[in-house]
């Protein structure tokens, strides 16, 4: 039980940034009209259940940027 306590300090930051950075990447997920692969639902499940590398893969290869969008249309 020490030992956690000691670790805190350390362990409070990690959680906070892997905190915020769902929330921001369910937040993307949700405005977003299209995503790589058409399904919402698996990448809300990637963002939640992968720990900190979730939220990234979602931000770095999940979105569709307008561009490629418009190159579609």
């Amino acid at each position: 039980m020490d030992r956690i306590i000691e670790l805190l300090p350390l362990l409070i930051p990690l959680i906070l940034i892997q905190i915020g950075l769902a929330i921001y990447a369910l937040i993307l997920l949700k405005r977003a009209q299209q995503v790589r692969g058409n399904s919402k639902l698996l990448w809300a499940l990637v963002i939640i259940f992968v720990n900190l590398f979730g939220p990234i893969l979602f931000i770095v290869l999940g979105r569709v940027d307008d561009a490629v969008r418009s190159e579609d249309e």
